[in-house]
Order: structure tokens, then C-alpha cells, then sequence
């Protein structure tokens, strides 16, 4: 029977609890990890439901305002505690209501909400976000869903609710990528071990045949000496047969030493063989995954400039393609125009059949528009229910007329809702590129000129 000394049990016994404390410690940390990550969740939906509630009573009011400082003033188990009872009553006080009282009904906004002060250039701030953002293909459901919300004037109560939403997309498309930077990084480090091993084959073979160069240069020269040797010897015999036998002697000898220079180089070479294969599925392993990066940073880069929705470009392909068209009329002087598109009323889709149907006109709208332009123009959504078109190499004369024909054919179109006709028209503004010009004056022109087809009545070109 094995005998353990005491001392090598409690050795053993030592090494068991160091690994048993080590895992508990790993858990706990694990779980830390987990909860802090739960208590940043659970302020995140404090911090919404406060801001989604308030607005409504004044006792709401003061108890949200002291729940969401809870956070940051690190609030006590009892002291929270304390704020249920006047909350629940609180609530229930909002729902006995009568409709239509001080605050609006239930969650719904004041009737006499309105929009926010500079709500134009606040929602194409929010859109240049979103665009960023929906580059991120599993977000863009989300993305769009908050397009449509701006789409249309930001009322008083609704910005911090929507900024909220829109932080929490940005923090989510900041995670994506870091995970992503995370990738590239791994697969770069693989690469670079991989060139490592390249570089060490490299030196071993330059090596090896050094090696290979000396053993022949070896061989060739005791080849030599044996053959002079046999000579002599042959010379020095006394007879026949003693130089019979110091030939035989020596030719042995010989072909033992051909036999281990052969074995030697033939072991050099299925060495040889051998590395060669495995840097060759290395190097095989290596340039699948580069083609992989570089497909995926392609479908990245294609995907980060198509609009989600309405899969036309996007905001941010349509100020690079801006730029592209401004510098080639800056160094060519070819004529260049750009329209400024905007759908009549959109908030009425919106507001009177959902933002199904209104996501439903934006993507026909799209379709019309593209299937009719040039391919040397270019169509993008630049935000909510604006559409720029760039027609290159079009004179301001002709510009007019591809935009009156483009816009008849979208007041033809016959959109339905449950059997019912929903009349959808475009506004457009139109302006060329002109000496002297910077590409934000022109793109302002053109601005102004569709704000100006609104104020005459909408469903009209105008041109400046």
C-alpha cells in the first residue's frame, strides 16, 4: 500500500483550498461584476421613468425629482422605501383624473404642446446621430423607429425622453464597435504571429541550406582525400591481393559515407518538406482570414452608407458623394445642380395611419425617385422625410424640368390605407453650383427654395 507523509497530504490538502478559494474568489468577483452592472441598468430606467413621468402633478413632480437624485445621492434601502406609499398615491391620483385636466391624459402630452425652440436644427443634429448610429445594422430597427419620431416638429416634454433614447443607441453603437476594434485587434495579432512564424521559417531554411552548403562542401572534400587515399594505398600494396583488399576497404567505406550523406540530406529535405507544408497552411489559414476582414470591412463600409429603411444612401454617403461632386465642378467647371427634397405633410401620414404606413411612403417615395434619375445622378435620404438628388453635369434650365417630372410622377402615385386613397406630394428646391460658391451656400440656397414651395402651397418646384 502507497504510504503519504503527513507533510505531503497537508501539501495536498493546501493546494486543494488555494484552488477552491481561488475559484470562490472568481465567482465573487464575477457576481460584483453582475450586480454593478444590474445597478447601472436599474438607474438608467429610473432616470427614464422620472423623465418620462414628470410633467404630470405637482406631488408626482417633487417624488420623482427626489427618486431620480437617488442615483447620485446614493439614497438609503429605508429612505427609498419611504417614497413608495407617496408614489403608488401619487399615481393613482393621476389616474382618477378627469380627462382632459391640467397635464393631458395618462402619458400623452399637453394639447397645447409645442415645438421646441430651434426644433429644425435640433432634428438635424438628432438625424446626423441616427445616421451614424444605424450604420450598425442590428440597430437600425430602432433607428428607424426614432427617425420617424423626429421626423416630424419635437413638442415640449418629448427632447429629454428622445435624447435618452437616443444616448442609449449611442452608447449601444459605442459597445458594438469597441467589440468590433476588439476583433480586428485579435485577428491583427493573429497576423502578426503568423508573419512571425514566416520570418523564423525564413531564417531556419536560409539556415538549413547554409547547413546543406558546408555538409556537401564536407563530403565532397573526404570524397576526395578517400580517392587520393585509395589511390596511395594501391601504390603502397605489396600484391595483388592486398591491393584487392585495401580497394575493397576503401569503396566500403565509401558507400557508408554516401549512405549517411544521403540519409542526412534526406532527412534535410522531409524536414524541408515538412516545415514547407505547415507555413503553407499557415500562410493559407492567414490569407483566409485577410480576405475575410477585408470583405467585412467592404460590407461595413457599404452598409454605414445605405439608409436602412428606404436602402438608398444615406446622410453621411450623400455629404461624402457632395464633397466629391463640389471638388470635381471646382476643378472641371461642369454644371451641377442639387435639389432638396421634402414629403407634403408628412406628420399627417404619421399621425392619421401610423408610422407603418408613414416608414411605407418613405420606402415607395425612395423607389420612384431612384428608379427615374440617371445613374450618374445620385438620390439619398438625408433625414426624416428629406431627399436630396445630385445631377451632375445638369444646367439649373434642365434641373427644374427632371425635378417637375419627378415630382408629378410621385403626386400620381396612388397610395392606399385599408381601401382608403392617402394623397402624398413632394416639395423641392433647386439651385445650381455657382462661381464663387462654398457647398454649404449652395446646399442653404436650395434649402431655402424648397421652405419657399412649402410656404406657396406645397407639391411645387421652385428654383433660386
Amino acid at each position: 500500500m502507497a504510504y503519504i507523509s503527513g507533510s505531503t497530504s497537508a501539501a495536498v490538502d493546501a493546494e486543494y483550498w488555494r484552488s477552491k478559494a481561488s475559484e470562490a474568489a472568481k465567482a465573487l468577483d464575477q457576481e460584483s461584476r453582475d450586480f454593478r452592472n444590474l445597478e447601472n441598468v436599474l438607474r438608467r430606467v429610473i432616470a427614464r421613468l422620472c423623465i418620462a413621468g414628470s410633467g404630470r402633478t405637482a406631488p408626482l413632480d417633487a417624488i420623482l425629482g427626489r427618486l431620480s437624485s437617488a442615483p447620485s445621492s446614493k439614497m438609503g434601502t429605508a429612505e427609498l422605501e419611504a417614497l413608495f406609499v407617496p408614489l403608488a398615491d401619487a399615481v393613482v391620483a393621476l389616474d382618477q383624473r378627469p380627462v382632459g385636466s391640467a397635464a393631458g391624459e395618462g402619458a400623452t402630452l399637453a394639447p397645447d404642446a409645442q415645438p421646441i425652440s430651434g426644433d429644425a436644427d435640433v432634428r438635424r443634429v438628432l438625424a446626423r446621430v441616427l445616421d451614424a448610429v444605424g450604420r450598425d445594422t442590428r440597430l437600425v430597427p430602432l433607428v428607424t423607429e426614432i427617425q420617424a419620431q423626429i421626423a416630424v416638429p419635437v413638442l415640449d416634454g418629448q427632447l429629454p425622453l428622445l435624447l435618452s433614447d437616443i444616448a442609449d443607441l449611442v452608447i449601444r453603437r459605442i459597445n458594438s464597435v469597441e467589440a468590433e476594434k476588439a476583433e480586428v485587434e485579435d485577428l491583427l495579432a493573429q497576423i502578426t504571429l503568423r508573419l512571425d512564424d514566416l520570418t523564423e521559417f525564413l531564417l531556419g531554411e536560409t539556415e538549413a541550406q547554409r547547413e546543406s552548403f558546408e555538409t556537401n562542401a564536407a563530403f565532397n572534400s573526404q570524397l576526395v582525400s578517400n580517392v587520393q587515399d585509395l589511390g596511395s594505398s594501391v601504390e603502397a600494396a605489396k600484391d595483388l591481393d592486398q591491393a584487392r583488399a585495401t580497394v575493397r576497404a576503401r569503396i566500403l567505406n565509401i558507400d557508408m559515407q554516401m549512405d549517411e550523406f544521403r540519409n542526412r540530406e534526406n532527412e534535410r529535405n522531409k524536414s524541408f518538406r515538412d516545415r514547407s507544408e505547415e507555413m503553407r497552411s499557415r500562410l493559407e489559414v492567414l490569407e483566409g482570414e485577410t480576405r475575410n476582414l477585408q470583405e467585412r470591412l467592404r460590407d461595413e463600409q457599404r452598409i454605414s452608407m445605405v439608409d436602412g429603411l428606404t436602402q438608398i444612401p444615406n446622410r453621411s454617403a450623400c455629404d461624402r458623394r457632395m464633397v466629391e461632386e463640389f471638388k470635381r465642378w471646382q476643378r472641371f467647371g461642369t454644371q451641377t445642380s442639387i435639389a432638396v427634397w421634402d414629403i407634403d405633410l408628412f406628420k399627417q401620414v404619421n399621425d392619421t395611419y401610423g408610422h407603418r404606413a408613414g416608414d411605407k411612403v418613405l420606402r415607395i417615395v425612395a423607389e420612384k425617385l431612384n428608379a427615374q434619375i440617371r445613374q450618374t445622378d445620385f438620390l439619398a435620404r438625408y433625414g426624416g422625410e428629406e431627399f436630396v438628388l445630385i445631377l451632375a453635369g445638369t444646367p439649373p434650365v434642365n434641373a427644374i424640368q427632371v425635378t417637375e417630372k419627378l415630382r408629378a410622377s410621385i403626386a400620381e402615385l396612388g397610395f392606399h390605407f385599408k381601401g382608403q386613397k392617402v394623397q402624398v406630394t413632394l416639395s423641392c428646391g433647386v439651385t445650381d453650383l455657382r462661381s464663387g460658391d462654398l457647398l454649404e451656400e449652395a446646399f442653404e440656397r436650395a434649402d431655402k427654395a424648397l421652405y419657399a414651395a412649402k410656404n406657396a402651397g406645397r407639391n411645387r418646384c421652385i428654383q433660386d
